[in-house]
C-alpha cells in the first residue's frame, strides 16, 4: 500500500484536484458552491472505505483460509453500511448533496482503481 501510494498517490491528487476545481468554477457560475462541500465528503468516505478494503485485505493475507473469508466479509458488511449510513444522511439533508456526495465518491474511486490497474501492471512488466 505504501509503494502504491507513493507511486500514484501524486497523479490521483492531482486529477482530483482539477476535477474539483473545474467542477467548484462550474458550481460558482451556478452560485451553488456549498455543494463542494457535499463532493469533499464524498472523496472522504471513499478514501476511508478503500483504506478498510485494503486493511481487511492485507489482515485476511496472514489469516487461515476460513478465518480470513470471515473477516473480509465483515469488513465488508461494516463498510457498506458505513456507506449506506452516510448516503442516508445525505439524502435526507437534499437530493442535489445527495448527488454530489455519489459523484465525490464514485470519481475518487475509480481513479484510485485505474491508478491501481496501471500500478499493478508496471510492477508485473518491470
Amino acid at each position: 500500500m505504501q509503494k502504491f501510494v507513493s507511486t500514484r498517490g501524486r497523479p490521483i491528487l492531482i486529477g482530483t484536484v482539477l476535477f474539483t476545481l473545474v467542477l467548484g468554477i462550474n458550481l460558482f457560475l451556478h452560485e451553488k458552491l456549498y455543494l463542494i462541500g457535499a463532493l469533499i465528503c464524498g472523496y472522504l468516505a471513499a478514501l476511508y472505505y478503500i483504506i478498510m478494503l485494503a486493511a481487511r485485505l492485507k489482515k485476511a493475507a496472514y489469516q487461515s483460509k476460513e478465518r480470513g473469508t470471515s473477516s473480509v466479509r465483515f469488513g465488508m458488511l461494516v463498510r457498506i453500511f458505513t456507506l449506506l449510513g452516510v448516503m442516508y444522511i445525505a439524502l435526507k439533508i437534499s437530493w442535489d448533496i445527495f448527488c454530489f456526495f455519489l459523484l465525490g465518491f464514485f470519481f475518487l474511486h475509480i481513479v484510485t482503481f485505474i491508478n491501481l490497474i496501471i500500478f499493478s501492471i508496471r510492477e508485473k512488466i518491470h
